[in-house]
C-alpha cells in the first residue's frame, strides 16, 4: 500500500522503477559512449540499504531539445550498469549555486533525481536532496549531489509495484565533473549549449 502511494505522488520513483532491467543494452551503450568522453568523471558513495555497483565512472550532460516535448537538462553519473540521473525541466544549463532536489510536483527549473538500477531489482524512492553546481560552461558542469530516501526491493519483475519490500533508508553522495556528450542517447535532439 505504501509503495503505491509513493508511486502516485512521485514521478522520480516511477522513472527509477521503469529503468530497471528493461534498458540494459541502452544503458551499456550509453556507459560506453560516456566512458569515451575525456575528463568526464564522477565518484559516488551510499550508506544504508543502497549498495552501488561501482564507486565511480564517467559523468556526462546534455540538453534535450525537440519539437513537441519539454526541453530538459540531463546529467548522468554512470556507476557500472547503473546510473544516477539528474534532470531539470529547462533548456538552460544550471548556473553555479545550490538547488533542492524536488520529488513531488516539480516546477520548471527544478531538479529531479532518478537512480536507474541497471540489473538490480530495486526502487530508490528519493525523499530529499540537494545539488550544488560549482562550475558551469557549455562543455563542463562540476558539482556535487546528496540525497536520501527509502529503498524497496522488487519481488515481481513483471509488475514493478506489486509486493515491493521496504529495505530501509539510504543516503547517496556524488561528486562529478560532467562533460557535454549530446550523442549519448539521441544526437538528433540533444545539444550542448
Amino acid at each position: 500500500m505504501v509503495i503505491r502511494l509513493l508511486a502516485a505522488t512521485s514521478a522520480v520513483l516511477f522513472l527509477s522503477a521503469c529503468s530497471a532491467g528493461a534498458t540494459d543494452d541502452a544503458a551499456a551503450a550509453a556507459a560506453d559512449e560516456a566512458a569515451s568522453v575525456e575528463g568526464a568523471e564522477a565518484s559516488a558513495s551510499a550508506t544504508g540499504a543502497l549498495k552501488l555497483p561501482s564507486s565511480g565512472g564517467p559523468a556526462v550532460f546534455w540538453t534535450m531539445q525537440a519539437e513537441g516535448i519539454a526541453n530538459t537538462f540531463v546529467l548522468n553519473v554512470h556507476l557500472g550498469d547503473a546510473r544516477l540521473q539528474l534532470t531539470r525541466n529547462s533548456s538552460m544549463r544550471p548556473q553555479p549555486g545550490t538547488y533542492p532536489i524536488v520529488v513531488k510536483n516539480p516546477a520548471a527549473g527544478d531538479f529531479e533525481l532518478v537512480y536507474a538500477p541497471g540489473s538490480q531489482a530495486i526502487i530508490a524512492a528519493f525523499e530529499q536532496g540537494t545539488v550544488t553546481i560549482t562550475e558551469s560552461t557549455a562543455d563542463r558542469v562540476v558539482g556535487t549531489l546528496t540525497a536520501a530516501g527509502t529503498l524497496f526491493e522488487r519481488n515481481d519483475p513483471a509488475n514493478m509495484m506489486a509486493g515491493a519490500t521496504d529495505k530501509g533508508p539510504f543516503s547517496v553522495e556524488s561528486a562529478f565533473t560532467a562533460r557535454c556528450s549530446p550523442g549519448e542517447y539521441d544526437s538528433s535532439r540533444n545539444v550542448c549549449d
